[in-house]
């Protein structure tokens, strides 16, 4: 029997499903976590961007160099 191919609405990871296999859904959960890692830090990349981007400028007020 072919697994069930569900997803999440809005990201497409892979979801298990009652009808699939365990050895079937362990393999997508794995998938899953591995995208949802990237995702996380994708995102802690871009915050930690923004936030040294927002400090910079800060400091750049600060010594009034924008004057």
């Amino acid at each position: 029997m072919a697994a069930h191919d569900d997803t999440t609405p809005n990201r497409d990871y892979p979801l298990p499903h009652p009808n699939n296999l365990m050895a079937e859904d362990v393999e997508r959960l794995r998938e899953t976590l591995g995208q949802v890692d990237g995702d996380i830090q994708t995102l802690n990349n871009d915050q930690n961007t923004t936030g040294n981007t927002v400090s910079r400028h800060l400091f750049e007020f600060e010594i009034k160099l924008w004057e």
